[in-house]
């Protein structure tokens, strides 16, 4: 039986795979899989829409409680909309 993931990792994992984004010039939420400790993760993705520099943007990880979901979260904090508004 495998470890569950801890939030270092699933962050880790996440930020490794934030780096190799290219940004989109419209905004946009993609999915992928992420393998950490084992386990297949699915991740939303949301990228702000870039003004077309090649400047980098912070990294902002919004985790779900248990039970909860990536739409629900992202819906519920609005996070997406204020990415886009603040370049995030």
């Amino acid at each position: 039986m495998s470890r569950p993931a801890s939030t270092a990792q699933v962050a880790a994992a996440l930020a490794a795979f934030a780096s190799a984004i290219v940004l989109p010039a419209q905004a946009a939420d993609t999915w992928s899989q992420l393998d950490v400790g084992g386990r297949t993760r699915p991740s939303l993705v949301h990228t702000p829409p870039t003004d077309g520099t090649a400047k980098p943007l912070p990294l902002v990880i919004l985790f779900h409680g248990g039970g909860g979901s990536a739409e629900g979260a992202a819906r519920q904090s609005a996070m997406s909309a204020t990415a886009d508004r603040e370049k995030f």
